[in-house]
């Protein structure tokens, strides 16, 4: 499955089309207004992918999703690496089993995959 993203400068601004949205991203010294900068939207959708997969999955077993909540923190290290911490919480009212089932699939999310897998970019210019 090939995604295009198209990312067009307007004036100190991106305006990036993809999946069929259009967003204005700005950089990182204007964060706040719009978007944000790329970092932000990086860490926003990895939590928003945990999200989204914990709602999925609790409304296909049947689990209430009140009270839900995913906070992260990114953390790059001294060697260039780059950690992030998800805190997830629950709400309350969950079983054992259920939160377990939550906390696994939490860790499925396909930003996550795409992160912790083997990422290559080939960088090339247009003729």
């Amino acid at each position: 499955m090939n995604d295009r993203t198209t990312i067009v400068l307007d004036g100190s601004d991106a305006v990036v089309t993809t999946g069929g949205h259009r967003l204005r991203v700005v950089s990182r010294d204007r964060a706040g207004a719009d978007a944000g900068c790329p970092v932000h939207l990086l860490e926003a959708a990895l939590g928003a992918c945990i999200t989204l997969t914990l709602d999925a999955v609790a409304k296909n077993k049947g689990i209430d999703t009140t009270g839900l909540e995913v906070r992260l923190e990114r953390r790059p290290d001294a060697e260039g690496r780059t950690r992030f911490a998800v805190d997830i919480d629950l709400g309350t009212g969950r079983t054992d089993r259920e939160r377990k089932i939550l906390f696994r699939c939490a860790q499925l999310c396909d930003v996550g995959k795409i992160l912790k897998g083997d990422v290559e970019i080939d960088y090339r210019l247009s003729d």
